[in-house]
């Protein structure tokens, strides 16, 4: 049951989703509609605009929606982090896994119902020269998962260089469990890429979308169902790959538009749009 409109806000600061200690609403649920568990048409299929929010609960009985950032004030909401949780310049890119990008404050904004990472032609000066500019968000002072139904709306860019994706990482910074929920290049727009991996050389990923029509520039759904016993990629609410190697630690959330070892265009202004972020457990 959601909690009161006084309460709504704030509940708690963290959401371990194996114990459900504490839930945070980042957004009023005002406004919000929900299914009781069934299989109605999924919001946010292709072409849908941003600012439906009609909650579609996942297949299955007994979800509740225990996390969501609807995006609809002008602000981003508190706790959302916008750079990689390393110190110094690490902070701000990752040149080591071909990043060109210095990730920055600026280029995330919240309007018109939707959270927007920008990337840009744009010198930073740090201890080196940086050539764009971009944005990212991410979750770890907020949410951490293991196991839940975890689903965003988003609206990919296309154009070589870029790579914006929907991700987790370890809450305890080891490079391995990795779950990329969409991973797109946008020199490649008929590809989605599913991604679990555990090690080096136990990983399952897959092209699980490809040469199936260009999928930036309209709004879909990705979501994973992350289950004791596996994992299954949903698109536009459709199952499309499932393995049966389990998420072994806990995760958090980052939304990222990189600007990889691809030449983009001398002229590069990029958006990736979120109209929601939502979670589910049981």
């Amino acid at each position: 049951m959601a909690p009161s409109s006084r309460t709504r806000k704030l509940v708690g600061l963290s959401l371990l989703l194996g114990s459900m200690n504490a839930c945070y609403w980042i957004t009023s649920t005002d406004g919000l509609t929900g299914g009781d568990g069934g299989n109605p048409s999924r919001d946010g299929g292709p072409g849908s605009d941003a600012n439906d929010d009609t909650v579609v609960y996942p297949p299955g009985s007994g979800w509740k929606l225990t996390f969501h950032d609807e995006f609809n004030g002008n602000a981003l909401g508190q706790g959302w982090t916008t750079e990689y949780d390393r110190e110094g310049e690490r902070a701000h890119s990752d040149p080591g896994n071909g990043e060109l990008q210095w990730y920055q404050r600026e280029n995330v904004q919240v309007s018109g119902g939707s959270l927007k990472l920008i990337a840009k032609r744009e010198d930073h000066q740090a201890s080196r020269l940086f050539n764009y500019t971009s944005g990212m968000v991410q979750s770890k002072s907020i949410l951490s998962f293991q196991y839940g139904y975890i689903e965003a709306k988003i609206k990919l860019p296309k154009g070589n260089g870029l790579h914006p994706s929907f991700w987790s990482w370890p809450m305890s910074e080891s490079s391995t469990p990795e779950l990329d929920i969409a991973s797109f290049g946008g020199g490649r727009p008929n590809n989605v890429t599913a991604i679990l991996r555990l090690s080096n050389s136990q990983q399952a990923t897959k092209d699980v979308l490809s040469d199936t029509g260009d999928w930036s520039g309209a709004w879909h759904t990705f979501a994973i169902d992350s289950e004791p016993n596996g994992v299954t990629w949903y698109f536009d609410g459709k199952p499309v790959h499932n393995t049966s190697f389990t998420v072994n630690a806990e995760l958090y959330l980052l939304f990222t538009l990189a600007v990889n070892d691809q030449p983009a265009a001398s002229s590069l202004q990029a958006t990736y749009e979120i109209d929601y972020v939502r979670v589910f457990t049981k």
